[in-house]
């Protein structure tokens, strides 16, 4: 169903139970002398409206109310006005989770110093030896022996992107298998 068919229907249903605006009203009325269509779905909901309330009536004519309308009315308006009074006088509980807690402020304060600390000792601890820059220790030796790790890292890395024997052999018997593969749809396909 398209959004202008929906948009009719709507439309359709708000004229026949009045509420549109009135300058809307007056242009969709022009609209639905118009469009012959349009008029023929509007008297065919207007037809089932109709229908509809007269079922209704008819129900409510054949089943009696056991108390009268102003009866029923003040016998609920009573209940209404006792659960007002009893919610007004009914002890309140207040519910406290953990997230609505309130700290002192001087809990926040002391939060933050013990995790700033934290953080500045494990930083401290886990930095190389190399940047400690000790007073009285020789910076040319600490130079010299990170020149030496980074070469043995380097001669790691090399070795680590040469291709070993495996990793050969291992790219034949996958290409011997490709190769067999094919050759076996081919056979399939003859």
């Amino acid at each position: 169903m398209s959004n202008e068919k929906l948009n009719r229907d709507a439309m359709l249903m708000m004229y026949l139970a009045d509420e549109m605006p009135q300058e809307q009203r007056a242009e969709f009325q022009k609209e639905i002398a118009q469009d012959e269509a349009l008029n023929a779905e509007l008297a065919e909901l207007s037809s089932a409206q109709n229908a509809v309330d007269e079922v209704i009536a008819k129900a409510d004519a054949q089943s009696v109310l056991p108390i009268s309308e102003n009866a029923a009315a003040r016998r609920m308006s009573r209940l209404i006005q006792q659960w007002q009074v009893d919610r007004a006088h009914r002890p309140v509980t207040r519910t406290v989770h953990f997230w609505n807690r309130s700290y002192p402020r001087w809990a926040y304060a002391s939060v933050a110093a013990a995790v700033f600390m934290f953080g500045f000792l494990s930083y401290w601890a886990l930095k190389p030896e190399s940047s400690h820059n000790l007073p009285g220790s020789d910076t040319s030796q600490v130079a010299e022996d990170d020149s030496a790790q980074q070469d043995q890292v380097a001669d790691r890395l090399q070795k680590s992107f040469e291709p070993n024997e495996s990793i050969v052999t291992l790219a034949r018997a996958e290409g011997e298998a490709s190769n067999l593969s094919a050759d076996f749809d081919e056979d399939m396909a003859q």
